[in-house]
């Protein structure tokens, strides 16, 4: 019964939420603007950039480990083809990021404010957005994939949310960037067939060859990249995700009355033996440190302690 008085509940902490929010719009906002020249993600594209990496390492061998290297291996100082680079961004694997450290509502919040900061930072002098933004950017190309990376972490952070097992990651990678890229590809063809459609004119809008070409760069080139940051991403903010614990939840009185009302309830509790104190009394506060032990002793000990009671019985 003494624990269910003093029985504390967790609540969420504004603060904490608010700090979490602002932190994942920077980290978008940074994944937003870095970008690395990496290989395009084509089957002979990587086979020629993993023989010119060969040829580097071999390059800077021994002589004798070379001689050994070239009798294993033949053809590892072959000369590489052309190897073609793409610009990539961070966007997709930042958030499956968000979602699995924040939850889904910090992270989808998040996800919506810094569109909303793109759509109206050319208006504010900031521009999150990598073609500069504005009202209009909803008719860039690439914007479904911006509608797909909010629902990618808001499904990450569902997926994983009370779950921290192998599978519900490996399911939340796979599943928001599958959502994220269909979105994105979805756009792409309700666009520009809404367009055909209303203008009625074949000559404003190339679309077949166009639109395929934006699938390959935007999802054929990017999908490996993503899978595998995303991979990195989730083991880094693996033991990130105390935040979301430590800045969100604070424990309250489960009790509306406080710590009055809980001593109010002790001192109608009974006693087994001997008189209770009136701790509700409201004549003066109850101190812990007011009230006194006496510790009970026998008979003997009482004759110890006394001077004045004589030895013997």
């Amino acid at each position: 019964m003494t624990e269910n008085i003093f029985k504390n509940k967790k609540r969420k902490s504004l603060l904490g939420q608010a700090v979490l929010i602002l932190t994942g719009i920077q980290l978008l906002f940074l994944a937003a603007f870095v970008t690395v020249e990496l290989p395009t993600a084509t089957q002979d594209n990587i086979a020629n950039y993993l023989q010119s990496l060969s040829c580097q390492a071999f390059s800077m061998l021994p002589e004798n480990w070379a001689h050994e290297v070239k009798h294993i291996w033949d053809g590892v100082d072959r000369e590489p083809g052309m190897v073609r680079y793409s610009a990539y961004s961070f966007l997709a694997p930042t958030a499956v990021f968000l979602g699995y450290v924040c939850g889904p509502v910090i992270a989808l919040v998040a996800s919506v404010m810094f569109l909303v900061l793109g759509f109206l930072g050319p208006y504010l002098g900031v521009f999150p957005l990598s073609a500069g933004g504005g009202l209009g950017y909803y008719k860039e190309p690439g914007f479904g994939y911006l509608m797909g990376f909010v629902l990618a972490s808001w499904l990450s952070g569902m997926i994983t949310a009370n779950r921290r097992t192998s599978m519900s990651q490996v399911l939340a990678i796979v599943s928001s960037l599958f959502v994220m890229h269909l979105t994105g590809i979805g756009y792409l063809f309700a666009a520009y067939l809404s367009i055909y459609l209303v203008e009625g004119s074949k000559e404003l809008l190339p679309w077949q060859p166009w639109i395929f070409e934006y699938i390959r760069n935007l999802s054929w080139y990017s999908l490996p990249y993503d899978v595998v940051f995303s991979i990195v991403f989730v083991g880094i903010g693996f033991p990130f995700r105390w935040l979301n614990t430590t800045l969100l939840t604070t424990e309250v009185n489960s009790r509306k009355g406080g710590v009055r009302d809980s001593i109010k309830e002790l001192d109608d509790m009974p006693v087994i033996d001997g008189p209770r104190p009136n701790l509700s009394s409201r004549s003066r506060p109850v101190s812990i440190t007011s009230l006194t032990v006496t510790p009970i002793t026998s008979a003997a000990s009482r004759q110890v302690q006394d001077p004045a009671q004589p030895h013997g019985r």
